[in-house]
């Protein structure tokens, strides 16, 4: 058999005997030395390629030469697209196919037997969250060997015999085995990334990848299949696909994204392959190989800065639909002032301190993370302070344990506010951040066990970074309508809005230069005195009840004088502008929580007391005229106030010396006014005598009077 281009023959004669002659072949900087029938042999078996370079003295001399320049490898050589037809009638034994089979069934059988498929639930799952937070990357295999219900493995293992054995005869156990790994990861890939939420199993991601792989290779290598092997490949096994991946669409417990993506990888994957190349399989399978390894290696390291993250209220909703529930649609302005993202697939659940949050949903008992963000409006201007003793409180009642350290300056949503870290339970630390804006305040908690802390820690500065703090819409409104219309009426506005998220300044200027316009303005001399109030600074009380002398300034001054716990004077306003507006309901309201008379004279429509003594004897006419006539300020009002008081002391100096006056006086300082149905006034008063006498005063009796009913004829005299 001719082996050159040299007249070099087998048997023509000593000078040409080839015995001893050795032929080098080098792979890789490695040199093997062959002799001619063991060259010949793997030329013939493929395991030399045509790239592969060879040295042989009588053909090549000194120098190294590519196998496929020579005659002689020509000559020997078996086309590999014939070696594959030729395996394929062979039939040989899937070997690979039944090894794959059995490691399913074995993985099934252990955890059937041992907890019931709890290990394979707990470990070999394809699931986002431990294979990111924890670095279980191996999960994104281990999925195509894990089953539960026996009828799952079973058809899975049925498609996966049919598909993998026809392959391994036609493309080499190697390279189904990479088919069908590829396969695996591609899905597990989609549906770990895709649907977060609950885990996954099962080898039906790696089945479809090899059926596709069928359906690629019998339209590419149809030369190659006999009539009744082309029943196994092309387009006869695509309805079999299809069927397979639209079944799994009817059923709400399918893994559909590892369905398609794995049907996909395993056509990409064939698709790349070459029966006539054997050398370019192997770069093929190396290359993904090493690719597959790199992003598992990569996630792995990397997992809690490449976590994904969902919008809070898009998490609620996914969460809600993955149970069968629809939150119903938002109206308009119901949108939260607060965004922040949570890792996906995190579940809902209550913090420690009730705040309603997310948290890592593996369950493990050394493994817990959780995220919760609580966003809270108040009356008046918040400050981190005051959201620490809060937090403090909370956690004590929930943990009485716990030792919580002195807050840190801290940082969130780009408003400066504190922080602190604390161990809340054994092998648990929580760190809480709080920062506020105005009436609005945001209180952050972020917990984790000790052993993943630093692990942790990217995923923790991303969910912080998340957090933004959006402008409330009635504010946006307003600026809308200063920009339209910038009237004094809608600077009024802005300013109102800007003073409930803390811009102080702003809102002052504005309030100012309504002020200039309207002096008068009622509106914005109340929105000051709110913006002083909410500040902690004097308010200008004096100037808005002489510049816009009404009863909602008179309220307004009221509430603001209260505080800076200036009781007096602002009862006092109270009382004076009760005497110049008494049919104003805001006002007589206003008046009754300050513990003022709000009993009316019917004929005058006054207050009961600037008409009447406490004995209920009429005020002489000069003096009810001055009552009414008292001015709006700070002085009269203390005045005013300090009248109420002596009112009160001359009727329980009545009451205990005059028999006469007991009734009438005893009723103004429990009514604030004397009744005209004198007898129930009495019965009442007599059965709060009683309880006074008893040791149970009510709240309107003075001690003097509680002392006095001590005595039962103080009772027996009404």
């Amino acid at each position: 058999m001719a082996i050159g281009s040299r007249g070099i023959r087998h048997g023509q004669g000593p000078s040409f005997q080839l015995a001893n002659t050795m032929i080098e072949v080098r792979i890789q900087d490695a040199i093997q030395s062959l002799t001619v029938e063991e060259f010949e042999a793997r030329v013939r078996a493929g395991r030399i390629h045509a790239e592969t370079e060879v040295r042989f003295a009588p053909v090549t001399g000194e120098g190294w030469s590519r196998a496929g320049d020579l005659e002689f490898f020509h000559d020997l050589a078996v086309d590999p697209s014939r070696r594959t037809a030729t395996r394929l009638e062979e039939m040989a034994p899937p070997i690979a196919t039944a090894v794959l089979v059995g490691i399913n069934i074995r993985v099934w059988w252990l955890g059937v037997t041992l907890d019931r498929g709890q290990l394979t639930s707990a470990a070999l799952t394809d699931w986002l969250p431990p294979i990111l937070l924890d670095g279980e990357v191996w999960r994104l295999i281990t999925m195509g060997f894990a089953h539960i219900d026996p009828m799952h493995i079973v058809a899975n293992l049925v498609w996966f015999t049919l598909a993998a054995s026809q392959l391994e005869r036609v493309l080499g156990r190697a390279n189904m085995v990479g088919i069908y790994m590829f396969s695996v990861l591609v899905g597990s890939l989609a549906s770990a990334f895709g649907s977060p939420i609950s885990p996954s199993l099962g080898a039906s991601g790696g089945v479809l990848g090899l059926v596709g792989a069928l359906v690629v290779f019998g339209l590419r290598n149809p030369e190659l299949l006999s009539r009744r092997q082309k029943q196994f490949f092309g387009w006869t096994m695509t309805p079999y696909a299809v069927f397979i991946v639209l079944s799994g669409l009817t059923s709400p417990n399918t893994d559909n994204l590892a369905h398609f993506f794995g049907l996909l990888g395993g056509m990409v994957f064939t698709f790349a392959l070459s029966p006539s190349n054997p050398s370019r399989n192997q770069k093929v399978r190396r290359g993904s190989l090493a690719a597959s390894l790199a992003l598992m290696g990569a996630m792995a390291l990397m997992g809690p800065r490449i976590y994904p993250l969902w919008d809070s209220t898009v998490a609620g909703e996914r969460l809600l639909a993955a149970k069968g529930k629809v939150l119903p649609p938002r109206a308009k302005g119901e949108e939260p002032l607060v965004h922040y993202s949570v890792p996906a697939g995190w579940e809902r659940f209550t913090s420690p301190v009730g705040t309603s949050g997310f948290r890592d949903p593996t369950n493990h008992p050394d493994r817990s993370a959780g995220f919760s963000v609580a966003h809270r409006e108040s009356e008046t201007l918040a400050t981190p302070e005051e959201r620490y003793d809060a937090v403090v409180e909370s956690l004590k009642r929930a943990l009485p344990t716990v030792t919580v350290p002195e807050a840190q300056p801290g940082v969130v949503a780009g408003v400066e506010g504190l922080y602190f870290k604390a161990a809340i339970a054994d092998g648990i630390t929580m760190e809480w951040f709080a920062a506020t804006r105005g009436v609005f305040s945001i209180d952050v908690f972020w917990w984790t066990d000790d052993r993943r802390v630093e692990r942790l820690a990217p995923l923790r500065d991303r969910l912080l970074d998340s957090i933004t703090w959006r402008e409330p819409p009635e504010l946006e409104d307003a600026r809308r309508a200063v920009r339209e219309t910038p009237g004094p009426s809608a600077k009024r506005r802005l300013a109102m809005q800007l003073i409930r998220i803390g811009d102080a300044e702003e809102a002052l200027e504005l309030l100012h230069e309504v002020l200039e316009v309207t002096p008068d303005s009622t509106p914005a001399w109340l929105a000051l005195l709110d913006l002083h109030r909410m500040l902690g600074k004097p308010a200008p009380h004096a100037r808005a009840l002489a510049t816009a002398p009404s009863a909602e300034t008179a309220i307004a001054v009221s509430e603001s004088l209260t505080s800076e716990e200036r009781f007096a004077e602002a009862r006092g306003i109270l009382d004076i502008a009760g005497g110049m507006w008494p049919s104003d309901k805001a006002l007589r309201k206003a008046r009754l929580r300050e513990g003022l008379p709000g009993r009316r004279d019917r004929d005058t429509r006054l207050p009961w007391h600037l008409v009447y003594d406490v004995t209920g004897a009429p005020l002489p006419t000069h003096e009810r005229e001055a009552l009414a006539a008292r001015p709006l300020t700070l002085e009269a009002a203390l005045e005013a106030d300090a009248r109420i008081d002596r009112l009160r002391t001359r009727a329980t100096t009545l009451a205990l010396d005059s028999k006469r006056d007991r009734l009438a006086t005893l009723s103004f300082l429990k009514y604030r006014y004397v009744p005209t149905d004198q007898e129930a006034a009495a019965d009442k008063i007599r059965a709060d005598l009683t309880k006074a006498a008893a040791g149970r005063a009510p709240s309107w009796m003075p001690p003097e009077i509680a002392a006095a009913a001590a005595d039962p004829a103080f009772i027996a005299s009404l």
